[in-house]
């Protein structure tokens, strides 16, 4: 494997490389033919920018809840020379040594650069040789062995210190209460506006008619005692102690009168035809009781005949 040492042109760094081809590999031979040296197969452009912004952190794990506010980005020249050492450094010869007691930081170094080596030369070798059809394979990887050293040796950064970093990336932080709203998109809200439009106009419309067009009363059929008997009801009027008086037989609450029934079957607004619905198979029965003053007799309408008096002909109701 070799690499592309990166150029400058224009602040703009291009890194590259290629692979052994597996033959080669095979063989032994990758050192003695270098000709697959001549063809980089995986190359991209490096390039770095600033930008500021104003950010909303999560206090529980300090990632970006939301940006609230970012600078276009300025364009920043970058340390080829540096970037070159790191490649230096991993790309470097495996030395000979491979015994953790001998040296164990030469052992320690020599392992990562050997890992490395193999780990980058495997893969390549398989997007080469399995994966011809995926150009960006190499290209991808190759992107990320650059990002690399940028990324941790920022994340590298926090353990020197705030003095340590330049007085533009010093930060100032304070604490915020976040709270959520629901974006819609703008044809739902023309479509709830014109449902509730619809609403609204419908509503005046019941309104102006009940108001101007409407009855002054409520349904009505056309049996006058139904609808006497269904908006009325008998009521036990106390006497002068505020008791009613036991010995007196009156409209008590066991008694079901007509009005009752009535408005147990809805019909205290109901019409001629749900009266007949109602009442079709139901009997009648007219007669007294006696009412709430001495010698005063009611006449009422109830469904059960056995607890009335008939009427007579002479005598006064109520």
């Amino acid at each position: 494997m070799t690499d592309d040492v990166p150029s400058r042109a224009d602040s703009v760094y291009r890194v590259g490389w290629t692979i052994c081809p597996e033959p080669l590999y095979n063989a032994k031979l990758c050192q003695n033919d270098t000709s697959w040296t001549d063809l980089v197969r995986w190359n991209t452009t490096v390039s770095m920018f600033s930008r500021r912004a104003t950010v909303a952190y999560d206090s529980q794990n300090v990632s970006i809840v939301s940006v609230e506010s970012i600078t276009e980005p300025v364009q920043i020249p970058t340390d080829g020379d540096d970037f070159a050492l790191y490649c230096a450094v991993i790309m470097s010869s495996i030395t000979d040594n491979t015994s953790y007691s001998a040296d164990p930081k030469t052992y320690g170094f020599s392992s990562s650069v050997f890992a490395f080596g193999y780990g980058i030369g495997f893969i390549l070798r398989l997007y080469l040789n399995d994966q011809p059809t995926f150009l960006d394979g190499g290209r991808s990887l190759l992107r990320s062995f650059v990002a690399v050293p940028f990324q941790f040796s920022t994340i590298m950064r926090q353990y020197g210190g705030k003095d340590q970093m330049p007085p533009e990336n010093h930060v100032t932080a304070s604490l915020a209460h976040s709270s959520y709203r629901a974006f819609i998109d703008p044809w739902m809200v023309w479509v709830f506006a014109s449902l509730a439009f619809v609403l609204i106009a419908w509503c005046v419309v019941a309104l102006a008619w009940i108001t101007f067009l409407g009855p002054y009363s409520p349904n009505l059929s056309f049996f006058p005692e139904i609808n006497i008997a269904s908006k009325s009801s008998l009521q036990q009027a106390p006497d002068a102690r505020g008791d009613a008086d036991p010995h007196l037989e009156t409209a008590d609450d066991t008694l079901e009168d007509l009005g009752r029934l009535t408005r147990g079957f809805g019909l205290g607004n109901g019409m001629s035809t749900d009266v007949i619905e109602s009442l079709r198979g139901k009997r009648v029965f007219c007669g007294s009781i006696a009412g709430t003053n001495e010698g005063e007799r009611i006449i009422v309408l109830v469904t059960e005949g056995g607890r009335l008096k008939l009427l007579n002909e002479h005598e006064r109701y109520s």
